[in-house]
């Protein structure tokens, strides 16, 4: 697995609110049986903000030796802006062989109208807020009850 970016950049600052396309370059050496892809993205604190799996069989085309350029777009996600880190997990079973390969961690940057009162939030999508008039009974205060005697 090499070759990580997003939208295109290896060094990617990204609007939020805007699709992300994520892209990498997985080269077999050898025919595989089965695999799983997992593509994890995480904040700061390590927490996954985005976990995606697929299998051979969403993507039955990988299996062969050979190179793949493989790509994955969600759709517009209302992050918090900052800089979160993304890799990528290739779990795979082939004829008397298993194995693992995990990327290096690459970072993605996303860029927007940060408000520290929002921080601790993972999502900050645009939100519209209303106040309208309603009327609303006075507070009366019910009787206290007798003390027992």
């Amino acid at each position: 697995i090499q070759n990580l970016r997003v939208n295109g950049s290896i060094m990617p600052e990204i609007q939020t609110a805007t699709p992300i396309r994520f892209e990498f370059d997985l080269a077999l050496r050898r025919e595989v049986a089965g695999f799983r892809m997992i593509l994890v993205m995480e904040n700061a604190l390590g927490t996954t903000i985005l976990h995606a799996v697929r299998t051979d069989r969403d993507l039955p085309e990988v299996r062969e030796a050979g190179n793949y350029r493989i790509s994955l777009t969600t759709p517009p996600i209302c992050l918090t802006a900052g800089s979160y880190s993304y890799y990528v997990k290739f779990i795979w079973n082939g004829l008397n062989v298993k194995g693992r390969h995990v990327s290096d961690k690459a970072v993605v940057t996303f860029c927007g109208n940060y408000i520290q009162e929002m921080a601790p939030g993972v999502l900050t999508p645009a939100t519209q807020w209303g106040v309208e008039p309603c009327r609303v009974e006075p507070y009366r205060r019910l009787p206290e009850p007798p003390l027992p005697v």
